[in-house]
């Protein structure tokens, strides 16, 4: 009897140490990754390796937890084309959709076998593709009415890497860049509110870039 009494004990303290060494656990990761990004990462095929900074990740597949600053990326498998970039973490989470373009036949069949992954992949970039195309529209309506043409300039626009919106006009005459910036008033948008590049000057100076702040 007493015996098993002492056996209880034992399996309930030992129960009761598990469990406090499994909160004390989830509390430093809670309090490790807080202030962390997080970086997801989707690829096909499935298992593939990640290096950040010549850290080395094999057979990755989901997230890792980032300090800000900016990293060098590699994602590989053999017989696959490596994936390279370089990404700014800051405090938005972030998403990778990578699809791996095979080189031999043996990845061939890999992808073949998982050609389903490639596809829902592609329908994801496109759908975060779209909604990122109607943020920037809402962030810079001016663009929903470009490119405006006339025989005196024309005004158009591009995107920038970091996602700025540049406004540009080509004319060959300042009094022609003075019309198209009157222009970009008369449809009711500010130019002081935008970047704006000048080409096509017929000047010292044929190309002009102006930033307004």
């Amino acid at each position: 009897m007493i015996k098993n009494t002492t056996k209880n004990k034992l399996i309930t303290f030992s129960i009761i140490l598990v469990l406090i060494v499994a909160i004390l656990y989830g509390i430093f990761v809670f309090f490790s990754r807080n202030d962390k990004t997080i970086l997801t990462i989707q690829s096909a095929p499935a298992r593939v390796n990640l290096t950040l900074n010549d850290k080395r990740i094999n057979r990755f597949n989901g997230t890792v937890h980032l300090d800000p600053g900016t990293y060098n990326i590699v994602i590989d498998r053999e017989g696959f084309e490596s994936y390279t970039d370089t990404i700014t973490v800051n405090e938005e989470n972030i998403n990778l959709q990578v699809g791996l373009t095979p080189l031999t036949a043996d990845a061939r069949n890999i992808a073949e076998r998982e050609s389903q992954r490639y596809t829902d992949l592609e329908a994801i970039a496109g759908e975060q593709a779209a909604l990122k195309g109607q943020e920037i529209r809402l962030e810079n309506p001016i663009i929903t009415v470009l490119p405006h043409k006339s025989v005196l300039y024309t005004i158009d626009y591009s995107i920038e890497e970091d996602e700025n919106v540049v406004i540009e006009i080509s004319a060959n005459t300042a009094n022609n860049r003075s019309q198209a910036i009157k222009k970009i008033k008369n449809l009711g948008y500010e130019p002081s509110d935008y970047y704006i590049k000048f080409t096509n000057l017929t000047s010292l100076l044929p190309t002009m870039d102006i930033r307004s702040e």
